[in-house]
């Protein structure tokens, strides 16, 4: 149940070669491929290697087998878990199962590779499906065909010894097949029975727990039933009185699933699993949530008067004290010296989330000389109702609502309906959007403006002329004066990102303030440290919301002449920033406003360097740069909008920009009055990447299970203009003064623009 694994991406030859027994072939050679949402799993604790499932033909053309009636024992060919050396015949608790892994909406496509034998083999499938979706399933289809992705094709019946397909239904017998809870009729299925369940231990016998039965004594799973052309199996309809009062009627997704309480039992033998001795309860202490006792052993059993003794003399109380009963709450005190104890550990009950697959697969002679095996998840009308991962992640939380134990606020249910009830699922997508934090890219783009505006105030100096505290003289060398200069912008600007396919779009403007001073080092090497005030604020499209900032930047820069015509340019920096957030809910009958208030820093760095050449009409050369920023954001919780609130948790971002082209500064032009005046600019080929970033957020006050919430990055490239002009006044002795205007745009960009302007003044003293 809590099993440490390992995923590891591609398939070993070797391996496979190794593991693949292929009497004759007919067969199934082995999986070849994994494709959509999900993946195999290589659980290194159990041994298993890639590809994370086995074909084992130990019986060819053995068509219809049926001796072995309900049960998997005793079969030879089968698909099971990629253990070296390990067959069909292992036996329960063995490990058999291959384990797949369900994580989105689209569905999950296995290949196998086959080779003909004159006949037909039917192999029976060890199989288990975990639900990492993030929503519940209802029901399940799985489907046999040929091909990938959207070239999927289901298999052609006409000809079975042409094709695979699921094993034909057949009049079972025995007592064990009579008292199968989940047959669609009776005592038709196949030999093996087909059937999906919750693995056996926390519903009925088996699994880690062996024959407790931890729920409840009786099994839980689905019906599971083929069409009439044996393609296409079934599973919905989960069934246990039990399971329908505490979780409901789907399977789980690992992120709602309830936390138990494991105890080791036996410490010396490292081998073991911990045994599942509670699990907490919402519902327990009248709402407020806390631990109940599960299933230790059968009731009047033997055992349970060893394990309760046991218990209790690991806790070091008398059993009286441990107040059992098979779903009693569990006395604080217990649960204050489980929590001290080492021995006991908290974590989920991953088999919640998981459905045993049983199944047969009759393998005919494909032409293709493969097949697919086709899983796919079916979600709730609401989950169904979503298009992009964002959206499909809150509605799978709201879904959570329909979860018994986590004891939600019925409210809940009523957003559901309120969702629904919209006319389109356009208006039901956008409703989903508002429900969730789709704007959370906003924030940092915010903030990664304001560092740009540091860097874009210090490209002054670069380009003054005689006297400045680095000039670019007529030779094309740049020297440095003796002097130390202070300047000051104040500039700002205005920048568009579109919408991408989880983040909403936004328009954004801001103002800052820069200043500072920079002195000599040595004849090449200048250092200085620089200021600024930052606001801006971005409207969300759509009128989903805002994002007001404000900022305070400090950095230190460094400048170096490399030779007579390169220079080079460093920039670190720090920022403090404050955020205010309004996040606006309408959708039918719904018009709520949640606002909110967080701090965050950004640490932000640049290197550029220029190599200029004199020509008849002044400097040009080429030019790069590139920028790194990385914001950090404190977590915060919305208030005003009731139970659309929302707690948001830290979350962090980063983004690379760069940029490579040719710079250029004209000689300066001499004017009355002792001003002299130089224009300067850039044409640059920018792309910017980074950006995405996933925010945790949950419903507050709910017990909603929390929500990763996908945002986009603003990865794009453009066409990087700039152009300037300063007016120098040259005074005599020391000093001399420096005005001047500079722009900076994107053109020709993909999904994100940003122009930019200043006014500066610089001054030596």
């Amino acid at each position: 149940m809590n099993t440490g694994a390992k995923l590891t991406a591609g398939l070993s030859i070797l391996a496979t070669s190794l593991l693949t027994t292929s009497l004759n072939a007919g067969t199934i050679d082995g999986l070849t491929n994994v494709t959509g949402d999900g993946f195999v799993l290589l659980d290194e604790d159990e041994n298993v290697v890639d590809p994370g499932i086995n074909a084992i033909t130990g019986d060819p053309n053995n068509d219809d087998f049926v001796g072995n009636g309900f049960s998997p024992s005793g079969v030879e060919n089968c698909l099971r878990a990629s253990v070296i050396g390990a067959g069909c015949a292992e036996g329960p608790g063995a490990g058999n199962r291959y384990k797949l892994f369900l994580t989105g909406t689209e569905p999950l496509d296995l290949t196998f590779e086959t080779t003909n034998s004159a006949g037909v083999t039917e192999y029976f499938n060890f199989g288990k499906m975990s639900n990492t979706t993030g929503a519940r399933i209802i029901a399940a289809e799985l489907l046999l065909g040929t091909g990938t992705g959207e070239d999927f094709v289901l298999m052609d019946p006409a000809s079975p010894e042409a094709a695979v397909l699921f094993d034909q239904i057949i009049d079972l017998v025995g007592e064990n097949a009579a008292e199968w809870p989940f047959l669609d009729g009776a005592t038709d299925g196949q030999a093996p029975l087909q059937r999906v369940f919750l693995p056996g231990g926390l519903f009925g016998d088996g699994g880690a727990e062996g024959y407790i039965g931890f729920f409840d004594d009786e099994r839980a799973g689905m019906v599971f039933t083929s069409n009439e052309d044996l393609t296409t199996l079934l599973a919905e309809n989960l069934a246990n009185d039990v399971h329908l009062a505490s979780f409901g009627d789907a399977l789980l997704a690992r992120t709602m699933i309830p936390n138990g309480m494991f105890w080791d039992e036996n410490v010396l033998d490292t081998t073991d699993e911990d045994a599942l001795i509670a699990w907490y309860d919402n519902r327990a202490d009248s709402g407020a949530g806390g631990w109940v006792w599960g299933a230790l052993a059968p009731d009047g059993s033997e055992d349970l008067g060893i394990r309760l003794s046991d218990l209790a003399g690991a806790l070091g109380v008398d059993e009286l004290d441990l107040g059992y009963a098979d779903g009693a709450e569990i006395p604080l005190d217990i649960v204050a010296l489980m929590d001290s104890d080492e021995i006991f550990t908290e974590g989920p009950i991953e088999d919640l989330s998981n459905l045993n697959l049983n199944f047969n697969i009759d393998t005919g002679d494909i032409a293709l000389g493969e097949f697919t095996l086709r899983i796919v998840p079916t979600f709730a009308p609401i989950v169904e109702a979503s298009e992009t991962p964002l959206q499909f992640t809150v509605a799978g939380t709201l879904d959570a609502a329909n979860v018994p134990y986590l004891n939600v606020d019925e409210a809940y249910l009523g957003v559901i309906d309120d969702v629904l009830a919209l006319g389109t699922e356009e208006e039901q997508q956008e409703a989903l959007d508002s429900l969730g934090h789709s704007f959370a890219g906003a924030a940092p783009g915010l903030a990664f403006s304001f560092g740009s505006d540091v860097l874009f105030a210090l490209s002054q100096a670069k380009a003054s002329n005689d006297g400045a505290t680095v000039s670019t003289k007529g030779t094309g060398s740049w020297t440095m004066s003796e002097t130390t200069t202070g300047f000051v912008s104040i500039g700002g600007g205005v920048a568009e990102q579109d919408a991408t396919l989880n983040s909403a779009g936004y328009d954004a403007d801001r103002a800052s303030f820069v200043g500072g001073f920079e002195t000599n080092v040595t004849q090449s090497l200048s250092a200085g440290v620089i200021f600024g005030l930052h606001n801006g604020e971005a409207d969300i499209d759509d009128g989903l919301g805002s994002v007001d900032a404000d900022g305070f930047s400090v950095a230190g820069f460094a400048r170096y002449q490399a030779s007579q015509n390169a220079a080079i340019q460093a920039v670190l920096g720090l920022q403090n920033l404050s955020f205010d957030t309004t996040r606006h809910i309408a959708f039918g009958s719904v018009d709520e406003t949640a606002t909110g208030s967080t701090k965050g820093d950004m640490i932000f760095a640049a290197l550029d360097a220029e190599y200029l050449m004199p020509v008849s009409w002044g400097l040009v050369g080429p030019m790069a740069s590139v920028e790194y920023y990385n914001l950090g954001v404190d977590g915060y919780t919305e208030t005003g909008a009731g139970i659309y609130n929302l707690a948001v948790e830290d979350y962090d971002s980063d983004l690379f920009i760069g940029r490579i082209g040719l710079r250029g500064e004209t000689n300066t032009h001499q004017m009355s009055n002792g001003w002299s005046m130089q224009a300067y600019g850039h044409a640059a080929l920018a792309t910017r990447s980074g950006g995405d970033f996933s925010v945790n957020a949950a419903f507050d006050g709910s017990n909603l299970p929390t929500m990763s919430l996908p945002s986009d990055g603003s990865d794009s490239e453009w066409v990087d203009v700039g152009i300037g002009v300063t007016l120098n006044r040259n005074k005599s002795g020391r000093g001399s003064t420096v005005i001047g205007a500079e722009y900076r745009g994107g053109f020709a960009g993909d999904g994100y623009k940003d122009h930019q302007g200043k006014v500066f003044v610089s001054w030596q003293f």
